[in-house]
């Protein structure tokens, strides 16, 4: 969802995580509310 997001950066990595649209969670019949977040390294 746009703005509820974050992103943190170094020089080895990056984090991002933030809230994950409504329609992607009712399409897998997930609760509200639910975040998800990646590392890239």
């Amino acid at each position: 969802i746009s703005g509820r997001c974050a992103q943190i950066k170094t020089e080895d990595i990056t984090l991002t995580y933030g809230e994950i649209h409504p329609n992607t969670l009712e399409k897998f019949e997930l609760g509200y509310p639910a975040i998800g977040g990646e590392i890239h390294w």
